[in-house]
C-alpha cells in the first residue's frame, strides 16, 4: 500500500507541476487526506491505550479492598501492550507510516522530474 499511494501521490505531484495544476493537487489533497485520516486515528489509538495504564496507576488504588487491587494489576499489564490498526505488510497506520510514505512519494516525484 505504501508502494502504491506513494507512486500515486508522485505522479500526481508531476502533473500538477506539468499540466492542470488546479485539479491535480486537489486529486492530490484529497488522497493525502484519505491516507492521513486512518494514521491519525492509529496514533490516536496507540497513544491512548499506552495512557491507560498511567491513568489507571495515578487513580486512588490504594483505597480499594484486595480483589480490585489484583484487577488492576491485570489492567496495567494488559496495558503494556498497544492496541493500533493493522496496516498488514507495513506494520500499522501511525505519524511514522505517514511520513514514510510522503518521504517516499517525493522521492518518485523528483525521479519523474529528473526523467521527463
Amino acid at each position: 500500500m505504501s508502494l502504491i499511494c506513494a507512486i500515486v501521490f508522485g505522479t500526481i505531484g508531476n502533473q500538477a507541476l506539468k499540466s492542470k495544476p488546479l485539479g491535480a493537487l486537489l486529486y492530490l489533497l484529497g488522497y493525502v487526506v484519505a491516507l492521513f485520516l486512518p494514521c491519525h486515528a492509529g496514533q490516536r489509538l496507540l497513544d491512548e491505550t499506552l495512557s491507560v495504564s498511567d491513568a489507571v496507576y495515578e487513580s486512588k488504588w490504594y483505597d480499594c479492598d484486595v480483589r480490585t487491587m489484583k484487577d488492576i494489576l491485570f489492567i496495567i499489564a494488559r496495558c503494556q501492550n498497544p492496541q493500533y490498526l493493522d496496516a498488514l505488510p507495513l506494520g500499522s497506520f501511525n505519524y511514522p507510516l505517514f511520513l514514510l510514505i510522503v518521504k517516499t512519494s517525493y522521492s518518485y516525484l523528483t525521479l519523474l522530474q529528473q526523467s521527463t
